[in-house]
């Protein structure tokens, strides 16, 4: 069976955080999340509340009673994919911007139809991210409530 700190360390990890980044969010040193995950020390429960709002779970998942959440897992992996997908156009948007002012320059002429394009690759995935964003917000703190 595994206990909290390999619990803890798998979690960490999965999140892709070192003990010091994790420490650096929770205000502690990297020797305290260090011990927690060798089980020479146990963290109290206000840590274990602002723990488990790090890693966006249940106390009870953390402890080991309850299994995490699929579903949540699975959103969150799309929603980083869906996040990559609109930063690659963000930046597919600047390049094409940036082509068609060096067509400019090197020939004196530039496709309007390819500077609205750039643009709108370069404008719409940071606000559709952020419309991302205020939504998971909203339902945090509907869940939070």
């Amino acid at each position: 069976m595994e206990n909290f700190g390999e619990r803890l360390a798998a979690l960490r990890k999965q999140g892709g955080m070192s003990q010091e980044d994790l420490a650096e969010k929770l205000q502690l040193t990297r020797q305290t999340i260090s011990k927690w995950e060798t089980g020479a020390s146990t963290p109290d429960l206000d840590l274990l509340v602002r723990l488990a709002e790090v890693f966006d779970i249940s106390v009870d998942c953390l402890l080991g009673i309850k299994k995490p959440d699929k579903k949540s897992a699975k959103k969150t992996s799309f929603l980083s994919i869906f996040c990559i997908f609109q930063l690659t156009i963000f930046v597919a948007g600047v390049a094409l911007y940036i082509s068609g002012a060096w067509m400019l320059v090197k020939f004196g002429s530039y496709s309007p139809l390819m500077d609205y394009a750039s643009l709108a690759m370069i404008f719409l995935p940071p606000l559709i991210i952020l419309g991302i964003g205020i939504a998971r917000y909203r339902d945090w703190r509907k869940a939070k409530k």
